[in-house]
């Protein structure tokens, strides 16, 4: 939106961390040009609320392994105070273990992957735990939360709700999805969805070998429209890692969604 208070400015969000490319700052350029100016904090997942004046805004941020934090600023992204640090000793107390990111080159070396892997209740590293997927893998969402508690997942619910039943969720972006620039979008232009799989099964893999508490003889995925398709084909492609497979509401005729996949394979 055009602010009032800089009436030839507009704000958007980005990464300038390639390192952390999920991790979006909330920036304000000039549009007769020149370099945008960072408004936050420079890291974590910032969500932002922007006053109805533009004179303040409210930046939350966190990240799978840091509960959240509210801060105040000003437009021109001046810190005035902290508002609430969210404290999680109550639910830590419950037994719940958190999430952690994890990052694998992709198959053919060109791009991270990165992911979170969310551990059950009352995690304990010496056990082994059985790992459910859940996977979207359209090419026109990034589905993989990168917040604290999952809470900007779609899946979110169901992402708990495994956990609590003991089992290991991860969740990946894949090369072909949005959020990352060109390349790593069009890396499955006119092919998709081939490669797609490989690369979550190599992911998981790659995940499970510094981790042995990740038991990849009981390996499930789980998907909703496109990550039903994408369920099912993790069952036709890579039927040595996803041995159970659940799939909701998936598409039967690509043709009836031509709107998703034309930009993406063309007509």
């Amino acid at each position: 939106p055009r602010s009032t208070l800089f009436p030839y400015t507009t704000l958007f969000r980005s990464s300038q961390d390639s390192g952390s490319p999920y991790d979006l700052q909330l920036y304000r350029v000039a549009l007769s040009g020149g370099p945008a100016r960072l408004l936050t904090s420079g890291k974590d997942l910032n969500e932002i609320t922007m006053a109805p004046s533009q004179q303040w805004f409210l930046a939350e941020r966190s990240t799978p392994e840091s509960a959240p934090v509210v801060e105040l600023r000003a437009a021109n992204g001046r810190l005035m105070r902290v508002l609430s640090q969210a404290r999680i000793e109550a639910l830590t107390a419950l037994g719940y273990a958190g999430s952690e990111r994890f990052v694998s080159k992709s198959l053919d070396g060109r791009f991270d992957m990165h992911g979170i892997l969310a551990k059950p209740l009352h995690f304990d590293p010496s056990r082994k735990y059985p790992v459910v997927e859940i996977i979207y893998g359209g090419m026109q969402a990034v589905d993989t939360p990168y917040d604290f508690f999952a809470r900007d997942m779609g899946s979110g619910p169901i992402l708990h709700s495994l956990t609590d039943a003991g089992f290991i969720v991860v969740s990946m972006d894949a090369p072909g999805t949005p959020g990352r620039g060109r390349a790593f979008q069009d890396a499955t232009y006119g092919i998709w969805p081939q490669t797609v799989i490989a690369n979550h099964a190599h992911w998981l893999q790659e995940a499970a070998a510094a981790r042995p508490w990740m038991d990849l003889r009981r390996v499930g995925v789980y998907g909703h429209s496109w990550g039903a398709y994408m369920a099912e084909r993790a069952m036709i492609d890579a039927p040595q890692v996803y041995r159970v497979g659940a799939a909701h509401a998936g598409p039967a005729d690509f043709v009836d969604h031509a709107t998703y996949i034309e930009p993406f394979l063309g007509l």
